[in-house]
């Protein structure tokens, strides 16, 4: 367009040419004049906890990304904020923020206590796997394919089941705080029924992925994690049970607890 102009208006646009190293000449005036740029006046740390507080909601994603940017702002004002390591602890603070949300947590006064005999021991082993046989709504299985066809599609049919899944544990957890607990099997128990309560709020949070993805991918990370730690809690109750010398018949729900003793 340049060596054939179908339009001579654009060779306006040309910058002429020079001899006389003039874009020196322009980087040395930009130079002067930058430097007398001030940047502007930093907000007040009472303005900016106004505005975290106003980017609260009910929405963790809309939460992180009002709070992270009122946060860059405000570093932005300060001379920082370009740098990768402020910017990491600023996501790492608003991250926190977001996903401090309160939940309910069962304590040693909300289980029926007993004395430890080897017959509240037994009816102990067989009630609490009794409880998890009358679920057999849930699964792990059931609930990636729930999550993983909710982000495929986007139907919100999908996350309907994880958020009946999230009911299933609730009242599982509910039900185990009424198990009659021997006093030596009270910590590990009250440690299982609070696993099962944090599946609970994972689902509900995994639920809300199609809407809020910042919440529903928290939900699966604490998910994740849960499953590890009941792992264990359950390997250590079967052990406690062993050295009690309780005998499950393949006919009781309680036999399914060797299944954890010969897990490797």
């Amino acid at each position: 367009m340049l060596t054939a102009p179908k339009s001579p208006s654009l060779l306006s646009l040309v910058p002429a040419a020079n001899t006389e190293n003039d874009w020196l000449k322009s980087l040395q005036q930009i130079q002067e004049e930058s430097a007398f740029a001030a940047l502007p006046e930093p907000v007040g740390a009472n303005t900016v906890a106004g505005l975290l507080q106003e980017a609260q909601s009910d929405n963790l994603t809309q939460t992180l990304a009002r709070t992270l940017f009122i946060n860059l702002s405000e570093a932005k004002s300060q001379g920082l904020g370009d740098d990768i390591p402020t910017q990491d602890k600023l996501i790492e603070e608003a991250t926190v923020r977001a996903q401090n949300r309160a939940t309910h947590t069962y304590r040693s006064a909300d289980l029926m206590l007993t004395a430890a005999t080897n017959a509240t021991v037994r009816a102990y082993g067989s009630d609490v796997m009794a409880a998890f046989m009358d679920e057999n709504r849930v699964s792990l299985e059931a609930t990636y394919l729930a999550l993983g066809s909710a982000v495929d599609s986007g139907d919100a049919a999908h996350t309907a089941k994880l958020a009946r899944f999230a009911v299933v544990y609730r009242d599982l957890a509910r039900t185990l705080s009424e198990v009659p607990v021997p006093q030596t099997l009270a910590p590990l128990h009250l440690s299982l029924v609070n696993n099962i309560n944090t599946l609970y709020s994972a689902h509900a949070d995994m639920a809300a992925i199609l809407t809020d993805p910042i919440r529903g991918l928290s939900g699966l990370q604490q998910f994740q994690l849960i499953q590890e730690e009941a792992s264990r809690i359950f390997t250590n109750i079967a052990l406690e049970l062993q050295k009690s010398g309780i005998l499950f018949t393949k006919d009781e729900p309680g036999n399914a607890w060797s299944v954890f003793l010969t897990s490797p």
